[in-house]
């Protein structure tokens, strides 16, 4: 059994397991489509001049780490890649449509792929959120900005493809891109929306803030299917529902959203019975402060923070997992620029945030097998001395 804080993907594991099984012998699953939806993110604009290829035809290692060049997780992305070319049931899949658009300028970061499967039956999977500012700025503003500049390439991306294939389409996506294949589906045209036959949202923030969402879900047909993991904080972003199933993790704290630790049991994904008290808490108050905002009021929330951490010696919430005290004090000495009530807001919702920090960081330190657990100690204790100084 697996341990919490092993670092192991699940999804190469599954591949090796299932791999010799065609989706004519075994039907695409909820499995198959997390990994086609992680795979979202890699960049398939370096593998191939022609205009669509299969992920056989991927025969280069080196081609393989230019598509995961901008992975965070590069070793298990590259196994996953490897897997999937040398398996029966992957190798065949063809990459038939691919978009990526970056750009802070429209704050904007945007990517979408269209796999056809040997069934006949095709996969839009839309790109999640990375840990960069620009990404993040762009999900919080899903509380104000209807559609958000990704929101606009989502819908047209699907559009294009239900319009180009006859083949029905699962449409999907992880995080962020959970999100996208859920709102880009509703918005399709009704006759489009007949060639959907099911939407995966992985760990994706929710759907509430969508003007006429419940007339939308009202008429949709197709099925929509909602996974979150136990500890998760991105799947309930405005989720007001409680619709969803919580998958188990090989990870904890925030390491939990990443594909690779998510459990699976057969050709299933693990399911757990609750979400944690720390994500029910983070979603509520969340959830609770954009409810007290007008648009006016969550863009400069928004606008504000980011200025804020751009203004500091922050980069990308990756940086968190480096953080020092120099770091602290250049976010506690942008805060003057905060009005009291705004400082206040935020400083709630980056306590309970902190918290999951510290729950991540632990797992983190564990996992690189230092022995000594009075080291341990000694690195958790020194974080959390660190962020109470700045949460005061």
């Amino acid at each position: 059994m697996r341990q919490k804080g092993i670092s192991m993907s699940t999804l190469v594991h599954y591949i090796h397991e299932n791999g010799d099984r065609t989706f004519l012998e075994s039907p695409f699953n909820e499995v198959d489509g997390l990994i086609l939806a992680h795979g979202a993110i890699f960049d398939y604009s370096t593998t191939t001049e022609y205009d669509s290829f299969t992920f056989a035809e991927i025969s280069h290692e080196e081609q393989i780490h230019e598509m995961i060049e901008k992975s965070e997780d590069k070793k298990n992305d590259f196994q996953l890649v490897k897997a999937m070319r040398e398996s029966e049931r992957f190798s065949s899949i063809e990459i038939v449509d691919y978009e990526s658009i970056i750009s802070t300028e429209l704050r904007k970061n945007f990517g979408a792929v269209a796999y056809k499967l040997p069934t006949e039956e095709g996969v839009v999977a839309f790109k999640g959120s990375d840990t960069s500012f620009l990404s993040w700025e762009e999900n919080l503003n899903l509380a104000f900005q209807e559609p958000i500049p990704s929101l606009k390439s989502a819908i047209q991306f699907l559009k294009r493809v239900l319009e180009n294939s006859r083949d029905s389409q699962y449409v999907l996506g992880h995080s962020k891109g959970g999100y996208l294949a859920t709102a880009a589906s509703l918005q399709m045209p009704i006759h489009l929306q007949k060639q959907i036959l099911e939407v995966f949202n992985y760990d994706g923030p929710g759907i509430f803030q969508i003007k006429d969402q419940k007339k939308l879900l009202d008429q949709f047909q197709p099925e929509i299917n909602k996974y979150i993991t136990q500890s998760s904080f991105i799947g309930r972003m405005f989720e007001k529902s409680n619709q969803f199933k919580v998958i188990d993790s090989t990870a904890s704290g925030f390491s939990e959203h990443r594909p690779h630790t998510w459990k699976i049991e057969g050709n299933s994904l693990k399911y757990l019975t609750k979400t944690s008290f720390l994500s029910n808490r983070i979603g509520n108050v969340f959830n609770h402060f954009i409810d007290r905002l007008d648009d006016e009021e969550a863009s400069n929330v928004v606008e504000t923070l980011f200025n804020v951490l751009n203004e500091s010696k922050f980069s990308s919430f990756a940086d968190f997992k480096n953080i020092n005290l120099e770091k602290i004090k250049s976010v506690y000495h942008q805060r003057g620029v905060l009005d009291k009530d705004m400082f206040h807001s935020i400083l709630k919702l980056v306590k309970l945030v902190a918290i999951a920090f510290s729950i991540d960081l632990h797992e983190n330190l564990s996992a690189k097998s230092i022995s000594k657990k009075e080291e341990i100690h000694s690195y958790v204790t020194e974080y959390k001395s660190q962020l109470s100084n700045f949460l005061r």
